[in-house]
């Protein structure tokens, strides 16, 4: 299978497992359709490919931060809705702002239905969009330095990647609320709501996820694949949520 390198991500497998490590202006990779096409692409291939028996996505710290996504929202947020403290979301980038939306929901909805086990392994800060389509894979896991920022609040933007579909399902409506409207939430936070599945040391922390993993995809394919097909029932509304998010948003 070939593999994927660019200056957003590497793609490369390691004991029967496809790893896709996020490096740098993963913001600018999403609107970039060209690019975020060959990584649906790929994402999907990988589901007919007998070598691979899971997919784990990793971020390098700092690639998918508060200071990478508010730099990004200020460069197509308007001047004027920046000076205010209370109005309407006003892009001077409308069209950047839907691709930004679109294209992270195509790559959820691959991540959701992909057909063999997904990982997410999480470094450093994180922002709602990838918090969001991080809760699409089967599991997570933590990095100790790991803070989940809700910096959706600040801008007067909904959470996106997903987030209210699938926090709602894993901790039912009022700690969903609570935990969208907070500021933030640590590891051991996340931890104990059970967003995450376990906190391994910065040091290490992919041969960690890589061991995890392994003990996984050591059961037979068919079980695993019934059991993920059976557990996921309940997120076929996954598209009538987008519908309704792009109706809510005029996208």
């Amino acid at each position: 299978m070939d593999l994927l390198r660019n200056k957003y991500i590497d793609v490369y497998t390691e004991e029967k497992i496809a790893i896709i490590r996020f490096k740098e202006k993963i913001f600018e990779f999403i609107v970039n359709l060209d690019e975020s096409d060959t990584l649906i692409e790929f994402i999907s291939r990988t589901q007919y490919d007998s070598n691979i028996k899971a997919l784990l996505f990793i971020n390098e710290p700092g690639s998918v931060d508060d200071k990478e996504y508010e730099s990004f929202l200020k460069s197509i947020l308007s001047e004027e809705y920046l000076m205010q403290e209370d109005s309407m979301p006003d892009f001077c980038e409308k069209n950047i702002r839907f691709k930004e939306i679109n294209i992270l929901n195509r790559i959820v909805k691959e991540i959701a239905n992909y057909n063999k086990l997904c990982f997410v392994g999480i470094q450093g800060t994180i922002v709602t969009p990838f918090l969001g389509a991080s809760l699409a894979a089967d599991m997570r896991y933590a990095a100790e330095n790991t803070v989940f920022v809700m910096v959706h609040n600040k801008y007067g933007l909904h959470p996106s990647g997903g987030l209210p579909f699938f926090l709602s399902q894993m901790l039912g409506h009022q700690k969903a609320m609570e935990v969208q409207l907070s500021e933030k939430i640590t590891a051991g936070e996340a931890l104990k709501l059970g967003m995450i599945n376990k906190i391994f040391p910065e040091k290490d922390f992919l041969n960690n996820c890589v061991k995890e993993i392994g003990k996984f995809i050591s059961i037979k394919s068919c079980t695993l694949r019934n059991t993920k097909r059976l557990t996921s029932f309940n997120r076929s509304l996954l598209q009538e949520y987008f519908d309704f998010e792009a109706g809510l948003l005029n996208l």
